[in-house]
């Protein structure tokens, strides 16, 4: 004869506070992790917050409102840096990419409000560097507008 235990109401509401607990915890992890105002697709090399030095070209990508910014500054050897913004409301696929003409490059791609980058690279004093930026709608939609340049540093 088998005997069938019945949890008392104590143990039960012990297991639902701790199941509740963790579960809570969890969601914690969870938003803390993603991003709140952006998707981002991808990222490499450094890419900061914010260009600093001298804003050395701006360039509009065609058919849109979009601009791509060109930072330069003298610190780390020449620190290069570039910016996509998309001047309109509402959040657009951008993707910026900054190179040298060898070796590793730095670049922002993703779904964002008001601008992608900076993708920075260091050590560009008297170098060359390939810049470029593109805008669409979408992760995967028709690209809207581009825009690359080369740009020699003194």
């Amino acid at each position: 004869m088998s005997t069938r235990m019945n949890p008392t109401p104590k143990l039960i509401r012990r297991a639902t506070a701790a199941l509740a607990t963790a579960g809570l915890a969890f969601a914690g992890l969870l938003a803390a992790s993603a991003p709140a105002e952006a998707a981002t697709y991808g990222k490499a090399g450094t890419v900061v917050k914010q260009c600093t030095g001298i804003k050395k070209q701006s360039w509009t990508l065609p058919g849109t409102k979009a601009t791509l910014q060109y930072w330069y500054s003298t610190k780390n050897g020449g620190t290069s840096c570039a910016m996509v913004y998309d001047n309109v409301s509402g959040k657009n696929t951008m993707y910026v990419s900054l190179r040298p003409k060898t070796g590793q490059g730095s670049f922002d791609y993703g779904l964002y409000e008001y601008y992608a980058g900076g993708a920075q690279l260091t050590n560009t004093k008297g170098k060359c560097v390939y810049v470029y930026a593109d805008i669409s709608k979408t992760r995967y939609s028709k690209v809207l507008g581009f825009k690359s340049a080369t740009i020699c540093n003194k």
